[in-house]
């Protein structure tokens, strides 16, 4: 038992040490004066790219909070995950894990411009807030050779973590509160305190009278109940940051998170010596503005009429995946991650209301559960498990129950069927490209056609009844956002140009999907700022809205002629509901408390960043 003990903790140790003890075979690496880069020979064209972004981003966090790295920095760049993903620390060595696939675009929870630039901006912050050291902490990283890590299994760790970095023992939305305020502003404003989806969030839970968390609430209950509860920690600690920032000033927000000589050891004792009052007041003086804010907002958007909808089911769904109306008109496949409960895909009668598990999904992820897309005339579903990391496409038949893997790790999201040739499309992330992607009967190999440049991204896809369109969501490198349709034959022969149907500019085109005529387009963006469903049509070449929502729509299914099928955001969960395919007189819109925060503010401005150069596509190797 000893020798087995022993084995666990090597085996932590190197994971926790692994990234500063050296590359690993076939690795490569790269240093500065401030960075050690470790990669993989076919992300050498990233090299360049991420080198700059991290020294900008680095320069700019030293001056901010007077911080000198007491450290080379070590940053490993792998590609485990199916949506951009990173993580940074200090204890025991400054590292960062620099995931490269795209960010999820789902519902634009995450909105950023590009993605190397965004997560690096984001992560530096982490080590300036906790590797930046006072008089005491510089004495005790003596006394302990070094900072010290955490380990559960190890509980007086947490008494010498505590002496060496104070500030990395903190509440996560300590951390990423001011990780995401400070990466909006240095990338322009995109970012989770200009987000309208954050807006949305407590606007609804406004309306709905729903409990706002108190800082210890949110810790011990808020980030695991409800639809938003792995993101709580982001959306409290970004508001409430954002809040500080906007009444209070950011050299103080500044003040609160820098550890100089002279500040106190605890983020709770900084905070009064900073504000000149407790943390607990703070944050309740910040939920009576929320509220009042947010009962503003509501005000401006019922100053025009409302959308009318007709609730389908009182149940909310949790978060969901787009979804499909079969052809009886009434039954409505979905994925759906329930609060509390294992992820499945269901049936929802649209006129009863009655919802039906079909079976259980292993590895759903995010806003967009599981990509999902149905062959109506064999009654089949195909869908992605394993989510999180690099899914799995499988197959479902709806009148047996029997489900088959079909490709292992295809990496493959955003399906969809096209009933015209019975071939599946959807986006390959993979080494940093999104690749849209055909699959032909019997779904167990995929081909690559069309390799998009790095930092371009499609996502959302829908194919035309006749089959000789694909439309999609897509993002340029600078971030701004177009939906897009591409000629499928000229596609395949590698012929095809990429046709911008209407420039959303910072806001993201949301689901799009055909009529059954293929004259329409129907999907949601935030163009006002709201969550509201738009039409394009084809014949006059133009965008419309057809809502005027309070809180959200999202995903529409057309449902014969006159209705859609939408998703309404509620703080329990997506609720489906129908609304009428009409043009409403007028849409309102609502005010952003980060476009406010700019227009009380010079200084956020004055954080952007210029763009980091574009890598060079030229030098891609194929994996």
């Amino acid at each position: 038992m000893i020798y087995r003990r022993l084995a666990s903790a090597l085996v932590l140790l190197l994971v926790v040490l692994g990234i500063a003890a050296g590359p690993v075979r076939g690795q490569l690496v790269y240093e500065t004066p401030d960075l050690r880069l470790i990669y993989r020979p076919w992300q050498l064209y990233l090299v360049p790219h991420v080198v700059g972004s991290f020294e900008s981003s680095l320069e700019f966090h030293k001056r901010v909070f007077d911080w000198e790295p007491t450290e080379k920095t070590s940053l490993r760049l792998v590609d485990w995950w199916h949506s951009g993903n990173a993580f940074a620390g200090t204890e025991p060595r400054n590292r960062i894990y620099l995931g490269l696939s795209p960010t999820s675009r789902a519902m634009e929870t995450l909105p950023e411009r590009e993605r190397i630039a965004s997560a690096l901006n984001h992560e530096v912050v982490h080590l300036a807030t906790t590797d930046k050291a006072s008089r005491s902490d510089r004495f005790f990283r003596g006394v302990f050779a070094g900072k010290v890590a955490l380990s559960a299994e190890d509980p007086v760790t947490l008494i010498y973590g505590h002496l060496t970095t104070p500030r990395y023992s903190t509440p996560r939305w300590y951390r990423e509160g001011i990780a995401s305020y400070l990466e909006t502003w240095m990338g322009g404003g995109y970012g989770r305190a200009l987000g309208p989806y954050d807006e949305m969030v407590f606007r609804s839970k406004v309306l709905d009278s729903e409990r706002l968390f108190d800082f210890v609430g949110l810790e011990s209950e808020g980030t695991s109940v409800g639809v938003d509860a792995g993101a709580n920690s982001y959306l409290y600690g970004t508001r409430f940051v954002s809040y500080l920032g906007f009444v209070h000033g950011q050299q103080k927000l500044l003040d609160w998170f820098k550890r100089s000589d002279g500040s106190r050891r605890t983020y709770l004792g900084q905070f009064k010596r900073v504000y000149g009052k407790s943390l607990d007041d703070a944050w309740g003086e910040w939920l009576e503005w929320e509220k009042t804010w947010q009962t503003e907002n509501l005000t401006k958007i019922r100053q025009q009429p409302l959308s009318p909808y007709r609730v389908i089911t009182n149940k909310a769904l949790g978060r969901v995946s787009r979804s499909y109306l079969d052809d009886d008109g009434r039954t409505l496949f979905v994925a759906v991650s329930f609060p509390g409960q294992v992820p499945q895909i269901s049936t929802i009668d649209i006129v009863d209301g009655t919802v039906r598990r079909v079976t259980e999904l292993i590895g759903a992820a995010g806003m967009n559960v599981s990509a999902l897309a149905i062959d109506r005339s064999t009654k089949t579903l195909f869908y992605t498990s394993n989510n999180r990391d690099w899914p799995h496409l499988k197959s479902l038949d709806i009148r047996s129950g029997k489900e088959r893997m079909l490709i292992r790790n295809s990496r493959v999201g955003d399906l969809v069927f096209s009933q015209a040739d019975t071939s599946l499309w959807g986006v390959r992330h993979s080494n940093g490209i999104s690749s849209i992607v055909r699959i032909r009967p019997p779904y167990t190999s995929l081909v690559e056609v069309r390799a998009l440049p790095f930092g371009e991204d499609m996502y959302d896809l829908d194919v035309s009844p006749d089959g000789k369109s694909l439309v999609g969501s897509m993002i340029d490198f600078s971030g701004k956002q177009y939906l897009v349709r591409i000629d499928t034959e000229r596609l395949l022969d590698d012929d095809a140009e990429i046709e911008k149907l209407f420039e959303f500019g910072n806001w993201e085109p949301q689901n799009f999907t055909f009529s059954a005529d293929g004259r329409y387009l129907f999907g949601s963006s935030y163009y006002s700022g709201v969550s509201n469903i738009f039409r394009y049509d084809f014949q006059n070449e133009e965008m419309e809205p057809l809502s005027n929502a309070e809180t959200g729509f999202f995903r529409p299914v057309p449902a014969g002629q006159d209705s859609l099928v939408a998703f309404r955001y509620s703080g329990k969960g997506f609720v489906p509901v129908m609304i009428p395919n009409e043009v409403p007189e007028f849409v309102s819109a609502v005010s952003l408390l980060g476009n406010e925060i700019v227009r009380s503010s010079d200084e956020v401005t004055s954080w952007t960043l210029g763009p980091a150069d574009k890598p060079d596509m030229d030098t891609v190797e194929s994996m």
